[in-house]
């Protein structure tokens, strides 16, 4: 019974530790705003070539909104974990956006290829 909740336990831990990166955008919820959400595994953020360290300068987080960037985030925990956040957009009645999100190694400007974690799209509206 022991050894079975143990393994169930692992099983939940490596679910939440390696879930897949996601963008969403809001649907015509406001007629001023598009919340803009990401969920990144905790695998993003973890040197696979370095025994899952975490990357020594970071990542840098960059966020688009029809090619143009709008918001900007260093992430440089010495323990890597799963990164939730929500960007609130003002761009008014009636509009349209695609977003797209990108996440590079911070120093080598490389795109982070794990998991899919990076070159994320998502559409939103007012």
């Amino acid at each position: 019974m022991i050894r079975r909740t143990l393994v169930m336990l692992a099983a939940v831990c490596l679910s939440l530790n390696y879930a897949h990166a996601q963008l969403t955008a809001t649907n015509g919820v406001n007629d001023a705003y598009i919340d803009v959400s990401w969920n990144l595994a905790q695998a993003c953020f973890e040197d696979a070539g370095n025994n899952n360290e975490a990357y020594p300068e970071g990542v840098y987080l960059e966020l688009f909104a029809d090619g143009v960037s709008i918001y900007v985030e260093v992430i440089d925990d010495f323990i890597p974990m799963s990164v939730s956040n929500t960007f609130r957009h003002l761009v008014g009645p009636g509009r349209t956006v695609n977003y797209s999100l990108m996440l590079y190694i911070q120093g080598a400007g490389e795109e982070v290829t794990a998991m899919n974690c990076s070159s994320l799209s998502a559409s939103g509206s007012t």
